[in-house]
């Protein structure tokens, strides 16, 4: 099989180095090894790379185990598996119990993909037998990798570690290792029902409470990842909750099991429930924090989904005491519980009761120094309003028990989060907070501490922003805060809408000091888009706003060229393009308002001038549909990555950009084809505020279209291009948002691409002597996006070198499984001429079934001998 130049280049390294004699020299190149696969990361260089790699000192075997950890992610693409392991385990023969151990290290983070060879099996299950005690805990470790994969090796262990558990001659710790290895086992019936009958005979003849907790642990986490078993093991767990009685470490721990099962409410029982909950007075005369807390927290899981939300109602409903106790940590707790029973069945009663209790616990715990309990206390205050199940009532009394805190308060900063949390979500609160945030400004002196940004961003909360209130902050703030502060604040404003007045200035005051020319063209790129707010709906703004996003997409551009990973700027690349069309074909429209409105009121020159009107107005619309409207269309596609705000963002443009062609239209065509809207009602506070703005602009249009003149010329009035010129400067009198995915991406998705065979060289050819070319296309996911890559399209097209229009086009979709990362595809071509190939993808995704498109592309020059 044929690797590009490059890969081969690092294998070459990679064996020069391990061969040196030189041991620095031999752990520089394992150190860089991971780094080849990262970007190679192909079956073939992979599989190369960890063939032959058990004959060295122990020294380097060491460092070759955490290479292969390291290379976890890429191991599935390994295909001489059971020819690595021949080689690894004659090691088993060695004298030295060291290398034996190294040996078993290296096959355990091999078990992913080795778990099936037999004699990897064999091998563990005689390594357990050692004298060795290191040699032993290495077998312990690696059956544990093992029997995650394989219910074969777990079957057969069972009895193996069952001898080992009941020997005395196995010393304690041996023994938790061997039974927490159970709750490692590949899910399966038999092994299940093994594990519980020796766990259950262990129980019987065991006496010491660590062994207790290690067991029931260790069943309920193979219970809970099976779910097999589990009514069994929440019987067993309140058998021996019963049981435990003082004893609050032992509770403690079987209630924590509780917990994890508490998950999986269907597998509990009515009976089970009323069990737990009629356990509240035992745990009372206990007189435990700790454990009350830990019999919490199982209801609070319980109540998530609601199955047993009634039940726990009825029960705890004449317990209201638990949201006064004087226990504030017990109290946090109980407010949890009673929160998810609010959010399942929603009571008058109980949203006056937990706003009391919310209220309240705030009071008190001012008046304490318990850090820990208002951190979590305003976390789960944070959390509530961050559902947006809070009534408008209980956020706005919510709000003013906030907005009485003063910056000497020890929960000063944990309020700033929660107040910004209902800033997010409530644009009516917004002017008032901002207003107590611009006063607590005005009051402070920073020149010794620096400003929380949390306050800052109040201050900057998406409402009016005038010049005196931007000179309290450059005087108040500005002065006494670091660079990276600064662009922290500018980066707030830009999302809040206050790009020209707040984030233009304070980039400025940054520009110079920078040192990177990169960092620089990101700064100087910024200012320009803040300075393209237009403060005026006049065409000269708009056409000056323009240049400035054009200097600014000039800049980003750049960023394509560096070695970083170019998909971190494709966005802001392409969302400043969408941004600059719309300003162009704002432009153009104001220009052409501007040039043709004021000869209709000449009666003899009015037929005309509607006439030159109407066809404007077509053109524009063509403009606008053949440019600005793709564009944001193609970035909404090329945003897979983007949090669901963003997304949000790009569909409001969308829709903005259909309703200016309609009015376009109406001006020049008889009828259109009507669009549908849908209100969204989980938009944070500037997305609120854009869609109001949008679905404004809908209506208008929609007026438009109400009364229409059969004859489009006649449509052509002072009146409706006054309507238009108004509907303008209505819709840009609202700022502009940046989305959150301008700054910062939470998630990243990067798909490599591999095409065989390869070039000897780089960016060469490869020649063929025949006209026909089998063709492979391989690649790799890299991602922590959540939302599970499906389908995958891999779309190949082919044309000749001298002829691009005679295309021809190849389509193969892939369906991936759950967590599986590579892919790959072959095509048979048919060449007659010399060729350019290219290869490009698109995907689709688990959840919301979309087609996304990918920036990864790869391309390969065929030179066919005609």
């Amino acid at each position: 099989m044929e690797i590009s130049s490059s890969a081969q280049e690092k294998l070459n390294r990679l064996d020069k180095g391990l061969s040196s004699l030189l041991f620095h020299e031999q752990v520089e190149v394992l150190a860089q090894a991971i780094n080849f696969v990262e970007e190679n990361p192909f079956p073939y260089f992979v599989n190369t790379l960890m063939a032959e790699r058990s004959i060295y000192s122990n020294a380097v075997r060491l460092r070759i185990v955490k290479l292969v950890e390291e290379c976890g992610p890429y191991l599935n693409v390994v295909f001489s598996r059971d020819q690595i392991v021949q080689e690894v385990i004659y090691v088993s023969h060695s004298t030295d119990f060291k290398a034996r151990c190294l040996m078993l290290m290296f096959l355990e983070k091999l078990a992913p993909i080795i778990y099936d060879n037999k004699n990897f099996h064999h091998l563990l299950l005689e390594s357990l037998d050692s004298s060795y005690q290191l040699e032993v805990t290495a077998a312990i470790s690696a059956s544990s990798a093992l029997a995650q994969h394989s219910f074969e090796f777990a079957s057969a262990v069972v009895e193996k570690l069952s001898g080992m558990v009941c020997s005395q001659q196995t010393d304690f710790s041996t023994k938790l290792r061997v039974i927490n290895l159970m709750a490692t086992f590949k899910e399966n019936f038999e092994v299940t029902k093994k594990c519980m009958a020796l766990a259950n005979r262990l129980l019987r003849e065991n006496f010491d409470q660590s062994l207790t907790v290690a067991i029931l642990a260790s069943l309920t986490s193979l219970a809970y990842r099976s779910s097999l078993g589990v009514t069994e093991q929440i019987a067993l767990l309140f058998t021996q909750l019963y049981k435990a009685v003082p004893q609050r470490g032992l509770i403690k721990a079987i209630l924590g099991c509780l917990q994890k099962l508490a998950e999986m409410p269907h597998h509990w029982s009515n009976t089970q429930i009323t069990q737990l909950l009629d356990f509240m007075e035992k745990i009372r005369d206990l007189n435990s924090s700790l454990v009350f807390r830990s019999w919490l927290r199982c209801l609070e899981i319980l109540t998530t989904t609601g199955i047993h939300s009634l039940i726990i109602h009825e029960k705890l409903g004449t317990c209201w005491t638990l949201l006064s106790e004087p226990d504030l940590a017990v109290r946090i707790s109980a407010i949890k519980v009673f929160m998810n029973i609010l959010f399942k069945l929603p009571s008058e009663q109980l949203h006056v009761i937990m706003f009391e209790a919310l209220v309240n616990t705030c009071s008190d715990l001012k008046a304490t120094n318990q850090v820990v309990n208002k951190k979590k206390f305003y976390k789960l205050l944070t959390d509530y309003l961050k559902t947006g199940s809070c009534p408008q009532t209980g956020t706005a009394r919510i709000m003013e028990h906030l907005l009485k805190t003063s910056p000497e308060d020890q929960d000063f900063e944990l309020v700033l989060d929660s107040l910004n949390v209902i800033c997010d979500s409530d644009p009516e609160a917004c002017p008032y907070i901002s207003a107590w945030a611009q006063a607590i400004l005005r009051e402070a002196d920073f020149s010794k501490r620096q400003p929380p940004l949390a306050l800052i961003s109040l201050f900057l909360a998406p409402v009016e922003m005038s010049e005196e209130k931007a000179k309290i902050l450059f005087d108040k703030v500005v002065d006494y805060v670091d660079d990276f502060m600064v662009y922290r604040i500018a980066r707030t404003a830009f999302r809040n809408g206050h790009w020209k007045l707040v984030a233009a200035p304070l980039l400025e005051s940054i520009n110079e000091k920078t040192e990177s020319r990169e960092t620089k063209n990101w700064l100087v790129a910024l200012t320009n888009i803040a300075h393209s707010q237009v403060t005026k709906v006049e065409a000269e703004d708009f056409a000056a706003g323009h240049n400035f996003l054009n200097q600014a997409f000039l800049l980003l551009g750049k960023f394509e060229s560096l070695d970083l990973a170019t998909q971190d700027f494709n966005f802001n690349y392409r969302y400043v393009q969408c941004l600059q069309t719309t300003f162009y074909a704002t432009t153009k429209i104001l220009e052409m308002l501007n040039h043709n409105r004021f000869y209709l009121t000449a009666v003899s020159e009015a037929p005309n001038v509607q006439k030159v009107i109407s066809v404007a107005c077509d053109d524009l619309a063509k403009m606008v549909i053949e440019k600005s409207l793709p564009r944001w269309n193609n970035l909404y596609s090329r945003s897979f990555d983007a949090d669901q705000q963003t997304l949000f963002h790009i569909q409001l443009w969308t829709i903005y950009t259909n309703c200016l062609i309609s009015v376009l239209q109406f001006f020049c065509q008889e009828s259109i084809n009507h669009f549908q809207m849908a209100v969204n009602p989980d938009l944070n506070t500037t997305n609120r505020q854009f869609q109001s703005m949008v679905f404004w602009m809908k209506s208008q249009v929609d007026k438009f279209w109400e009364h229409t003149h059969p004859e489009v010329t006649k449509r052509v009035t002072e009146l409706n291009l006054q309507l238009l010129q108004n509907l303008l400067e209505k819709f840009w009198s609202t700022p502009i948002y940046m989305p959150r995915y301008f700054f910062q991406n939470l998630h990243k998705t990067v798909i490599k691409l591999n095409l065989l065979p390869q070039p000897k060289e780089k960016d060469g050819s490869i020649s063929i002597p025949a006209r026909r070319l089998p063709v492979t296309v391989e690649g790799r996911i890299q991602t922590n996006n959540p939302n599970r890559i499906e389908t995958l399209t891999i779309n190949l097209t082919s044309y000749p070198l001298k002829d691009s229009t005679d295309q021809a086009k190849y389509s193969r979709n892939v369906e991936l499984q759950e967590n599986e990362n590579y892919f790959k595809a072959q095509f048979l071509l048919n060449l007659l001429k010399s060729t350019k190939i290219t290869v490009s993808l698109t995907f689709t995704d688990v959840n919301t079934k979309r087609s996304w498109e990918c920036d990864a592309t790869a391309q390969l020059i065929v030179s066919v001998n005609e």
